[in-house]
């Protein structure tokens, strides 16, 4: 067993590896690189044809984007685009409505994912949306908060801090150091696909060129040509960075750039799957402009705000969600056989001494492609196990017949996983998709139907502990219940009166 220190109380206790393992973010992180190479991949199965234009360009009549009546900037491309960066740091406003866009393709087939990435300065004020981080700040007082619905937008907290200038400052303009000093908000505004916001830097920091390329050395900078993006005639420049390759479009007429055609590696995710590949990965910074009069900087943050603000001096993490109400409790009886008509499935599991079922979602807005993700995370979740405590464990996917099909034809069935179709083993899971994992007398050791991605993370201590012995049921009651109240101290000591 392992002594782990308890994050909000600041006290040791003794627990099992269950434990940390519902504190650990790592292998969250380890489940978003890899398992949205799967969604992305089979949402190309469920939504075959249905392709989307990844091109940046609109292009002429002649089918040629580029624009020959415009003119290249006389200086060399290097400075050219080391004088549009510089420019933000002399800008009073900046303001777009920016977002991440990742295009995955197969045959010829292509599918979107977008994340937001704005940024809206004004003199000393600021608001920021990337992907679930928020920031606001009227060059007084700051508000940060994580916008994820899932988690009732983080339990409601809202870190609250003074101004975002430094003491010194000259210029009346936040700083990166004051914007970036609370560590959960500045993790999430970092963890996206995209990386972290570049307009940040641009805006504020020391060196906005910097980072521009993630500490990488630039091998050479060249115009590709004069081209045109939505209509607006943009001075394209290239960087070859270590054999990868950026794309700046800029707006020739207002030295603003519009658009970033970023390396896929940024993604940190290799598409290898079935032919399936990151066909591009772009900063889309739309409505950029450093005008912002006719958007006046809100008076107070509005968009994506927690309903039920709780105001704290720092952000806190969430503590594990509350055990399923099926924790500790048997399975009513049925007996099916699997699809393949290979194996006996009961409430009893199938042949070994524990058993995983996995019920989907088989409702009619949901698709395959979801299945395949909570299948895939699983399978996971059981290769961080020992080969012999792989062993001991059966997976099982429960589902309808038609959702069966789909997913035999995928090729489920040829992996580890037995497939079961039968509405006599569905009725057991009246919430899905849903995780339940038994002992061979049918006791629910681990069940899960909200938050799947957090609580699946524990699997592979809830199955080390239970092969060794450990009552894994009574340990997470307990530890719950010291979680919550811990975490209930700590916002209390944390929060604010306003």
């Amino acid at each position: 067993m392992s002594r782990q220190s308890n994050p909000f109380s600041g006290q040791h206790q003794t627990g099992f590896c269950v434990t940390a393992c519902l504190r650990r973010d790592s292998h969250f992180k380890l489940w978003f690189h890899q398992s949205v190479v799967w969604f992305l991949a089979f949402v190309l199965l469920a939504q075959s044809g249905c392709g989307t234009d990844s091109q940046p360009a609109a292009k002429s009549s002649d089918g040629d984007n580029r624009v020959a009546e415009v003119t290249l900037p006389a200086i060399q491309p290097s400075e050219y685009l080391r004088s549009v960066i510089s420019r933000y740091q002399n800008e009073k406003h900046y303001r777009d409505q920016g977002f991440v866009r990742m295009v995955v393709e197969r045959d010829g087939q292509s599918t979107t994912e977008e994340a937001p990435m704005s940024v809206h300065l004004e003199g000393g004020k600021i608001q920021l949306a990337a992907y679930d981080a928020r920031l606001w700040s009227d060059g007084k007082q700051t508000l940060g908060w994580i916008a994820d619905p899932s988690t009732n937008m983080h339990d409601g907290q809202v870190v609250v801090g003074g101004s975002l200038r430094g003491s010194d400052a000259v210029v009346k303009r936040p700083t990166l150091e004051l914007m970036l000093r609370d560590p959960i908000l500045t993790s999430k505004m970092k963890a996206g696909l995209g990386g972290p916001p570049p307009q940040l830097e641009w805006l504020l920091a020391d060196d906005p060129m910097a980072n521009l390329f993630r500490g990488k050395q630039v091998s050479r900078i060249e115009y590709v040509g004069i081209m045109q993006l939505q209509n607006v005639n943009c001075v394209v420049v290239l960087a070859e960075v270590e054999g990868e390759y950026y794309r700046f479009w800029v707006d020739r007429q207002r030295s603003i750039v519009k658009l970033i055609e970023l390396p896929t590696s940024v993604a940190e995710v290799e598409v290898t799957v079935e032919g399936f590949r990151i066909a591009s990965l772009e900063l889309v910074l739309a409505d950029a402009t450093f005008n912002t009069s006719s958007a006046p900087f809100p008076s107070a943050p509005k968009n994506d705000f927690p309903s039920r603000p709780v105001y704290l001096r720092s952000l806190l993490p969430l503590p594990p969600h509350a055990p399923h109400p099926q924790l500790g409790r048997e399975l009513s009886k049925f007996r099916v056989r699997d699809a393949s008509d290979r194996y006996d499935v009961t409430q009893r599991g199938v042949d070994r001494l524990l058993t995983l079922f996995i019920a989907t979602n088989d409702a009619a807005e949901s698709n395959v492609a979801a299945d395949m993700q909570l299948i895939s995370f699983a399978s996971l979740q059981l290769a961080n196990l020992t080969p012999e405590q792989r062993a001991q464990v059966r997976p099982v996917v429960v589902t309808s017949p038609d959702r069966a099909a789909q997913l035999r034809q995928i090729g489920v069935e040829q992996s580890e996983w037995i497939l079961v179709s039968a509405p006599a083993a569905l009725r057991e899971f009246d919430s899905r998709p849903t995780a339940v994992l038994i002992n061979a007398r049918g006791k629910c050791l681990f069940a899960a139907h909200q938050f799947m991605a957090n609580q699946l993370t524990t699997l592979p201590a809830i199955i080390s502990d239970t092969l060794a012995g450990v009552d894994v049921t009574d340990t997470l009651l307990k530890q719950w219940q010291a979680d919550q109240k811990a975490y209930r101290e700590k916002l209390y000591e944390m929060k604010i009166d306003r």
